[in-house]
């Protein structure tokens, strides 16, 4: 994989000159390597059968409930993205709620978020103490 090269002066960019700017190249690729290798020996380690309790944790996902009812679903799809089922049992529910928790789409965000969040954490995506919103962002050492 080639890299384009970096100009010395390149305008808008935080950098003094090229080698600066490829000292953080670099810096953000061994990042995102380390990263992806981590991710890739949870997911080796996941599909042998002693270790596979480890992705079912996820195939029922998260489930909210609305007193005895269940009103909605959030799952890991097989293709690897992320399903909700929202149950029709929300016509039933007082129109206050359905629209606090359904119309203005609170629930489902935070379901899919917090889903999301805790399934990209587990599987070594988003590693401890990293934000969602910030898993990109990468810090130069002084």
């Amino acid at each position: 994989m080639s890299t384009p090269k970096a100009r010395d002066s390149s305008p808008g960019l935080p950098f003094a000159n090229a080698k600066e700017r490829k000292e953080v190249q670099s810096l953000i690729r061994r990042k995102v390597f380390e990263r992806m290798e981590r991710a890739k020996a949870l997911r080796e380690f996941s599909q042998i059968s002693e270790y596979r309790f480890w992705q079912e944790e996820f195939a029922d996902g998260f489930v909210c409930s609305y007193g005895e009812r269940q009103i909605l679903q959030v799952y890991r799809l097989e293709d690897g993205g992320i399903g909700i089922n929202i149950s029709e049992e929300i016509s039933e529910l007082p129109e206050e709620i359905v629209t606090i928790l359904f119309k203005s789409g609170a629930l489902i965000k935070a379901a899919s978020d917090s889903f999301a969040e805790i399934y990209y954490r587990v599987n070594g995506f988003l590693p401890a103490g990293e934000d969602i919103q910030n898993v990109t962002t990468i810090e130069k050492k002084s």
